[in-house]
């Protein structure tokens, strides 16, 4: 999950550490999804600067928020 931002990368690693492992199969798989996203979009997801396309996703968003 590494990236090109220090402030996704710190967020990414503690979620990974934190709460990943209780995710369903599903929640990962849009984990997956969700981190297929650029660096920029990414960011902007997990910071409320982008609408969300997919509903799906804001279930993982809002762990990471």
């Amino acid at each position: 999950c590494r990236r090109g931002l220090l402030e996704l990368d710190i967020v990414l690693t503690n979620f990974l550490d934190q709460r990943f492992e209780s995710l369903t199969p599903h929640q990962k798989e849009l984990f997956v999804q969700l981190i297929d996203n650029s660096d920029n979009d990414l960011w902007d997801l997990i910071s409320n600067r982008n609408s969300i396309i997919n509903s799906e996703l804001k279930e993982i968003i809002e762990f990471l928020q």
